[in-house]
């Protein structure tokens, strides 16, 4: 049975994101709200519970997850390197909606990353998110909380109707700010390029990157 507990972000219950940790602690799988879509997610370093992920989600293992940090200094526990022009996005966008993709540490499990050399690090701009990521005291593997082929969840009833009775619990923050997911920008890749473009646009940050003297982003992936 799925338990469902309704956290109001502007008013955060810690004893009920505690409990939330717990969960992942003890290699459970919980579904979590951020600015973008609603996540199912696990400890990072429990490949136990990163494989119930891919069997909750029917997801092949060829695909790879995302892991979500809290924290900028979690980010040296995650990325082997940053190069510049990521830098000057972290600083402008992060916390925020983008997922970047980043050379990993070999610390991360292969599958996480589908046995590749690069993980994708979302760092989410919502509180629910990152007390929960904080209180886990680890990094976490992360997906959107949806069967692979359908809707990607904005609410904890949606997320309900696909995935009750898999998973060991829902935060229920109401509905997401955004509705789409976030923004990927692969700089493993020469030239760095946009693999998926959701809540930041490319405009955006080409933007931002030629006003720092940094080439545009290539072209979204067809």
């Amino acid at each position: 049975m799925t338990e469902v507990v309704a956290v109001d972000e502007k008013n955060i219950e810690q004893p009920l994101i505690e409990r939330a940790a717990a969960v992942i602690k003890s290699g459970g799988l919980i579904v979590f709200p951020t600015e973008t879509v609603y996540g199912l997610a696990a400890s990072v370093f429990d490949d136990n519970a990163v494989r119930k992920i891919f069997e909750v989600k029917k997801r092949l293992f060829d695909k790879p997850l995302a892991v979500c940090i809290s924290s900028l200094d979690q980010l040296s526990e995650v990325a082997a390197s940053i190069p510049i022009e990521a830098e000057a996005v972290i600083e402008k966008f992060l916390p925020g909606p983008l997922t970047l993709i980043l050379l990993k540490r070999s610390s991360i499990p292969d599958i996480v990353t589908a046995s590749k050399n690069n993980v994708g690090i979302r760092f989410p701009d919502h509180r629910i998110a990152l007390a929960l990521i904080s209180s886990a005291g680890v990094p976490i593997a992360a997906t959107s909380a949806n069967i692979s082929g359908k809707e990607s969840p904005t609410d904890a009833q949606e997320v309900l109707s696909q995935l009750s009775g898999d998973i060991d619990l829902v935060i229920d923050g109401g509905p997401t700010e955004y509705k789409v997911a976030s923004t990927v920008i692969d700089f493993t890749a020469q030239p760095y390029r946009i693999l998926r473009e959701g809540a930041v646009s490319k405009q955006e940050l080409d933007r931002f990157l030629v006003g720092r003297n940094h080439s545009p982003l290539a072209a979204v992936k067809e």
